[in-house]
């Protein structure tokens, strides 16, 4: 074999030594690269901040989970049925981005979040609502707070529960088995609480139920608040105390000056029973004008209250020591 050939040969078994180790180096690196992509984690999403807003859009979110690359991240959706809507967002790290709502467009009040990423998609399920939830049944009511109050009313109660929507809301009641008054006044806090100025109690016994009445129904929380400081119409249970009755009360009406001398007959009506007068209307309750004169067992004078008596209707109680009787006092 000459110097030539011996020299071309070992010039071959070279290359064909470099050639094997490129091919070597490329399948050895190839797994790794494999592994690296098999590895990069899918982001999750586990809450959105605020989850409401505008039917316009323009809400800025924020969006906390895991794994959010924007390298991975293609885009980012909102998405109601076969609707979707594309939003714009930023990440901010690995646990959080941001995203600016769309207007809701096509999509329905309520919709879901897809954020479409290289390593996995990841969805959460109807996390934002357009505008307000109107709610299609009545409110629950499941606490009432204090459930105690004078008479006089224009104590402050709050009411906790579920559904309170002012707009749906007409009237908050207070009511008895055969008298409903609405409350002096409401303020709808939260969907779970609102707050309610009680009326004084009225013609309504002592316990009562407070009930909500709105456009999609009625709601009440029953033998939820008593009266305190004024006893209840009842028949009296205290020893020794004789029922005091009115058949006649004369005249049974008069002017809205107040000034009629009113003459009451009846059984029981004397002077150690009878504790005071009182006109007991809707809006409250007013004292005669003058202390009852019991000129005998039988009859008993008392003088009118204008007051805040209302126009018809008003019942005029003579209250003795055990037992409240009454007649109607009409304001001409």
């Amino acid at each position: 074999m000459s110097t030539s050939t011996l020299s071309i040969s070992r010039k071959s078994q070279v290359k064909v030594s470099i050639f094997s180790a490129l091919v070597l180096l490329i399948f050895s690196l190839t797994p790794l690269n494999n592994a690296a992509q098999a590895v990069d984690p899918a982001p999750t999403i586990t809450s959105l901040t605020p989850n409401t807003g505008a039917i316009t859009g323009g809400t800025s979110v924020v969006v906390t989970g895991t794994n959010f690359n924007a390298a991975n991240i293609a885009t980012v959706l909102f998405t109601s049925g076969t609707t979707a809507i594309p939003v714009p967002f930023v990440v901010n790290s690995a646990t959080q981005l941001t995203l600016t709502t769309p207007a809701q467009g096509a999509n329905a009040a309520l919709v879901s979040l897809l954020v479409v990423s290289s390593a996995g998609n990841a969805t959460a399920s109807n996390a934002f609502t357009y505008g307000e939830v109107i709610p299609q049944t009545p409110p629950v009511i499941t606490s009432v707070a204090p459930n105690t109050g004078a008479y006089t009313g224009g104590n402050t109660i709050v009411l906790t529960g579920l559904g309170f929507y002012r707009p749906n809301i007409v009237s908050v009641n207070i009511s008895s088995s055969t008298t409903s008054i609405q409350a002096t006044s409401f303020t709808v806090d939260s969907a779970t609480s609102m707050r309610v100025v009680m009326p004084a109690q009225g013609i309504n016994t002592s316990v009562v139920n407070i009930g909500i009445s709105t456009t999609v129904g009625i709601t009440t929380a029953y033998n939820s608040y008593t009266y305190t400081g004024q006893p209840s119409t009842g028949t009296s249970t205290a020893t020794g105390t004789a029922t005091g009755t009115i058949s006649t009360m004369v005249p049974a009406s008069g002017p809205t000056t107040g000034g009629t001398s009113i003459v009451l007959t009846g059984t029981n009506l004397t002077a150690s029973s009878v504790v005071t007068v009182l006109f007991i209307t809707p809006s409250g309750s007013v004292p005669a004008a003058m202390n009852t004169v019991c000129v005998s067992g039988t009859t008993a004078a008392v003088g009118a209250s204008n007051g805040v008596i209302d126009a018809n209707g008003n019942a005029l109680n003579a209250r003795n020591a055990g037992n409240n009787v009454s007649q109607t006092f009409e304001i001409e």
